[in-house]
């Protein structure tokens, strides 16, 4: 039986890419008030069109 310390490894990869993920969760966070970009997606211009609805019958002829 062979036992390898496979925990300690796996810990620190996790360790390392929760690091990388924060530091470029962070740069996001400061990089888009820099660019002047809006926040939220513009409103739509178009109204919505009201739809009919489709009534759908089966009839069985025998």
């Amino acid at each position: 039986m062979c036992w390898r310390p496979t925990a300690s490894k796996n810990l620190q990869v996790k360790l390392k890419f929760g690091k990388t993920s924060a530091k470029k969760a962070q740069d996001v966070k400061t990089l888009i008030p820099r660019s002047g970009a809006p926040r939220r997606a513009p409103e739509p211009v178009a109204d919505k069109k009201p739809i009919s609805h489709t009534i759908v019958a089966c009839h069985i002829t025998a």
